[in-house]
């Protein structure tokens, strides 16, 4: 599998172009920065380091993230990679909004169940759950994207991947923030809205510029297939659905999960 995705590694990169010229904007370092944070990087190394080691100890541990990777990191084998990583958000979303929701992440939410150590969040990171949480029936945070490449392994073989990760409307729990905005009765958001905002013509956009290079194919208005091909999987993610299987129909929105194998 891994050797599938060493031939294969550099498919999505196509991807993360066509997103810098979308219709959304993206947070990157500008050029100077990125030059002078290079410069600083091993003097700024052990604190990363420590804070990995201290995110990794949040986490209950079926759902922590490989050890190895922290190591990685320890021996400075992520330095370049770690410039590469982007943030994308929806046009006229407010920009202090979107730095939050990127830094102020739970670790694992799955149906408003978390998986982690609130009190240690709290102790190493100064909140104990997501700015997303902060949505109201009023007012709903913005969507974001985060983009990056990361090493991935597999029977002992390893391989630098890129990965787009999308956080989408989720509707598993009346408990949750889209739940409450769109479809609890009491909020803001109306069921015509949310599927407005499936349809919109950024949606639109995004899908044209992408399909070619993310396997996508779209059957109608509002609805799309999602299907597997060798190495590489997309799903379009909807109304707290994930597409798992080859040739399952799913609602249509904006948002994507794109994964190489």
């Amino acid at each position: 599998m891994l050797q599938r995705m060493m031939k294969n590694r550099h498919r999505l990169q196509h991807f993360a172009a066509a997103l810098a010229v979308s219709q959304l904007h993206r947070i990157v370092p500008e050029a100077s920065v990125a030059k002078a944070s290079t410069a600083a990087a091993a003097a700024d190394l052990p604190r990363r380091v420590d804070q990995a080691k201290r995110l990794r100890d949040v986490y209950q541990t079926r759902f922590a993230f490989p050890e190895w990777s922290v190591e990685l990191l320890e021996r400075g084998e992520l330095e370049q990679l770690s410039h590469k990583v982007t943030v994308y958000f929806p046009r006229g979303a407010h920009r202090g909004d979107v730095e939050r929701l990127t830094k102020e992440r739970e670790p694992v939410n799955i149906a408003m169940q978390r998986y982690y150590d609130k009190e240690k969040l709290q102790q190493f990171f100064g909140f104990t759950e997501g700015f997303y949480a902060k949505s109201s029936a009023e007012k709903l945070l913005p969507n974001i994207a985060i983009y990056c490449q990361t090493p991935m392994r597999s029977a002992g073989e390893q391989a630098d991947v890129h990965v787009i990760n999308v956080i989408g409307y989720a509707f598993d729990v009346p408990e949750q923030p889209d739940f409450q905005y769109f479809l609890s009765g009491r909020g803001k958001g109306t069921e015509e809205e949310l599927v407005a905002k499936m349809r919109s013509k950024t949606c639109d956009e995004f899908t044209a510029k992408f399909a070619p290079d993310c396997h996508m194919r779209i059957l109608g208005h509002g609805i799309m297939e999602c299907f597997e091909v060798p190495e590489t999987k997309v799903a379009w993610l909807g109304l707290g659905l994930y597409c798992l299987a080859e040739r399952e129909v799913v609602g249509r929105t904006a948002l994507y999960r794109v994964s190489v194998f």
